[in-house]
């Protein structure tokens, strides 16, 4: 079979579908070594990508430059990763709707996959599209007038033409069933995974390292993601101060992530409720950190209203820290038993169980075990082995 895959994306760095994208090849090089992969890559791509022997790449060239119409897109993005994302997937429509087919067809792809929500209008080939999530449908002031423009009049079109969606949770897949009256039956739930960097360490060893490069002497509780307005950021600020007015906490609350400067203004609120000296923000921590982040901190709370998947859960997971997470779909489906889930716009309920988790040790340690044991359930490996039977199933459609 010969599979061909958009590999665009992987420009667009340190994102979600890059790292999606990255291990699901990653590994499907290391376990398929039959079928013919054929790569669809920036000329900017070309020469960094290493591949097995099975795999080829070609070079797509762009037509026009959409760095203007991208910024419009999505104002609240860095230029830096505007630009990666401009060479990433780039969404030219004369690149991926005349030249791409044509080259499908010359190439006589048997499969073409696109990791990230849509696809050629001029279909060349039986085709499987990963969809990440419906933000942009039931979120829509995070996003501009341009980028919600786009965004639906593509991902129906994608989806009810791709022969299989692939999906990471199955809250995904009924957002799709609801919004575009998709069938089920195409839809494949495959989860994602923690990168293999992503594991427990000791604590203490953790702490000493987190002192160093980043200075954070105190206990503290972990927030990771982009802070967009349905994470909830304000409303764990507001419990975080609660805490400490009513607790006298000692913890300190550390933030990794850009904030969402269109729709947000969390510093103005840290100010307002004088917490400056007790929130730790970092835009960005090199990839390399994030789990000596994970093991050092006392619990990681993720209050997201929604979420494709939520991979910084499943990161935490793996390392073993004890969860608090929002009780909104699919925060349950991925973390199961391994956490303790609350209303994310109930700011006493998200204090107290916070505090609940920081108070008894022998919850805290159950916790940890559980994570350590549910974080088994999410392997890259088997997202590829499941990804490969959604290319077989698209080839007998």
């Amino acid at each position: 079979m010969k599979i061909g895959i958009d590999t665009r994306v992987l420009s667009w760095n340190m994102t979600g579908p890059w790292r999606y994208l990255r291990n699901l090849l990653d590994h499907i090089g290391e376990i398929d070594h039959r079928n013919e992969y054929f790569l669809f890559v920036n000329k900017d791509q070309a020469d960094s990508i290493t591949v097995p022997s099975n795999f080829r790449k070609t070079i797509l060239r762009s037509f026009f430059d959409g760095s203007r119409l991208l910024t419009k897109l999505n104002s609240g993005v860095s230029s830096k990763v505007l630009e990666s994302y401009l060479k990433g997937q780039a969404l030219d429509p004369i690149l991926g709707n005349l030249l791409l087919p044509v080259l499908l067809r010359h190439d006589r792809i048997n499969v073409f996959h696109s990791p990230f929500n849509v696809l050629p209008l001029i279909k060349a080939c039986p085709s499987v599209v990963t969809i990440h999530d419906l933000a942009f449908e039931i979120y829509p002031d995070e996003f501009s007038l341009q980028a919600r423009l786009f965004h639906k009049t593509f991902t129906p079109i994608a989806a009810r033409t791709a022969d299989i969606i692939i999906v990471p949770s199955t809250c995904v897949k009924n957002n799709i069933v609801e919004f575009y009256d998709v069938s089920q039956a195409k839809i494949r739930v495959i989860y994602e995974a923690a990168d293999k960097i992503f594991k427990p360490m000791n604590r203490k060893e953790s702490k000493v390292k987190i002192v160093q490069k980043y200075g954070i002497e105190d206990d503290f509780i972990l927030f990771i993601g982009f802070a967009r307005l349905r994470r909830n950021v304000s409303q764990l600020l507001e419990a975080f101060s609660m805490l400490k007015k009513q607790h006298d906490l000692r913890h300190k609350l550390v933030i990794v992530g850009r904030y969402d400067p269109v729709n947000t203004n969390y510093p103005k609120l840290i100010r307002e409720l004088h917490m400056e000296n007790e929130v730790i923000h970092f835009a960005r921590v090199a990839d390399e950190d994030m789990p000596l982040l994970y093991n050092a901190a006392e619990i990681f709370v993720y209050p997201s209203s929604y979420e494709g998947f939520g991979l910084p859960l499943v990161e935490a997971m793996a390392c073993g820290t004890p969860i608090v997470a929002s009780n909104a779909p699919p925060m349950p489906e991925i973390v199961g038993n391994a956490g303790l889930f609350v209303n994310p716009f109930d700011i006493n309920q998200m204090a107290q169980t916070i505090h609940l988790v920081l108070t008894d040790e022998h919850l805290r340690l159950g916790l940890r075990d559980k994570s350590l044991e549910r974080a088994h359930s999410f392997s890259w490996k088997k997202t590829a082995e499941k990804t490969l039977e959604g290319y077989r199933e698209a080839q007998r459609s």
